[in-house]
């Protein structure tokens, strides 16, 4: 299991409170920290595991500032960041799933009190990591 950042104070728009760590625990009872991500601290992302990698995926830092980066690593220590010429629409609170061998992405908020529908899916080949 797996906890990807979040916010320590969601009623405080304090950009001290919002977190890039990363937890992970095998049974859910102890749990391990592990060196903070890479991403810049965030809450309602969205966080799946898709072909052996946790994948963040969004997510929002202060009410105006929301994301469209993917990031994903096979560990929780070494993170890259999936680069692509597609982009999707900046979105916090979307649904995120894995579905017939693809990360789907679904609806969300864009910017405060904007609210989309957009469906996306990403696919990617097994051997595209070149491990």
């Amino acid at each position: 299991m797996w906890i990807l950042g979040g916010n320590e104070n969601y009623f405080a728009d304090d950009p001290s409170f919002y977190r890039n760590d990363v937890w992970s625990s095998a049974d859910g009872v102890a749990w391990t920290r592990l060196p903070d991500a890479p991403w810049k601290p965030r809450l309602w992302h969205s966080a799946v595991v898709y072909r052996d990698r946790i994948w963040g995926l969004g997510g929002n830092q202060s009410r105006t500032a929301d994301f469209n980066d993917a990031w994903y690593s096979k560990d929780g220590i070494a993170w890259k960041q999936l680069k692509s010429k597609i982009v999707w629409k900046k979105r916090h609170e979307h649904s995120t799933w894995v579905h017939q061998d693809r990360i789907w992405i679904c609806g969300g908020t864009a910017e405060p009190g904007h609210l989309n529908n957009e469906v996306w899916s990403l696919f990617v080949p097994p051997d595209w990591f070149g491990e």
